[in-house]
């Protein structure tokens, strides 16, 4: 007669943690950039007087699309180091677009715009206008990275089902397979999704910059050093 071994969400929740702590444990050099990105988004240090000074459009949309990744990229980090990488890529794609209609709105200045649009949209739950989509907005920042292709990457392995998607929900230990349930142990794919989140938190690091330095908000030059500081930081993670 053997033991119960309980129900399989209660073991599969308790099996997540015990592999999050593995895992933040093996890739701590990575996990400890993560960790220092996320404080100092969290907690840019801007002065209460400063902020205020700040019109109500601008406060208004930074707050809105800061929480939204603040909030999505935490989630992304907590099923990346618990060996779900798909699910993790599906979530990084919000992220990244909202980082990247957020760095459109600051260059530009189009607070009033995007302030009007998320208020007369969201209370008939309707989608931004063409003058706020990601395309729009990477097409005039007229930037050429990496960014189309991870965009392409995290839809193809997280948002949209594909062969490669259902190719990593098995895991191997040993010489036997196994299907995902939440989580998933000794995922080779695990460094490659922890790489890319920290790349997206440097992203997020760059784009507060970028806005506390258009407002010239109080304190401004004291987390531009952050951002120098992890950029150059960024570079030894490669082989962590």
């Amino acid at each position: 007669m053997t033991d119960d071994p309980g129900p399989l969400l209660y073991r599969a929740l308790t099996l997540q943690e015990e592999v999050l702590k593995r895992n933040v444990a093996e890739y701590k050099v990575r996990y400890d950039f993560i960790s220092e990105c996320i404080d100092v988004v969290g907690t840019p240090g801007t002065p209460e007087q400063s902020w205020q000074t700040l019109p109500v459009s601008q406060r208004n949309v930074f707050n809105l699309f800061h929480g939204d990744t603040l909030s999505t990229l935490i989630n992304a980090i907590r099923l990346g180091f618990q060996g779900c990488e798909t699910d993790a890529y599906a979530i990084m794609r919000v992220v990244l677009e909202n980082l990247t209609i957020l760095q459109y709105i600051v260059q530009f200045g189009l607070y009033d715009g995007a302030q009007a649009e998320i208020e007369g949209n969201a209370k008939r739950e309707k989608r931004f206008s063409n003058k706020f989509t990601y395309k729009t907005a990477l097409n005039k920042l007229g930037i050429k990275d990496r960014r189309e292709r991870l965009k392409g990457d995290l839809s193809n392995f997280g948002n949209h089902v594909s062969p490669s998607r259902l190719r990593m929900s098995r895991f191997e230990i040993g010489d036997r397979n196994y299907g995902k349930v939440g989580v998933s142990i000794n995922n080779p794919r695990t460094k490659i999704v922890i790489g890319e989140l920290a790349s997206l938190c440097l992203f997020f690091v760059k784009i507060t910059d970028d806005f506390l330095a258009a407002c010239k908000v109080e304190n401004g030059g004291a987390f531009h050093q952050k951002r120098v500081e992890l950029e150059s930081r960024y570079e030894d993670l490669k082989d962590k």
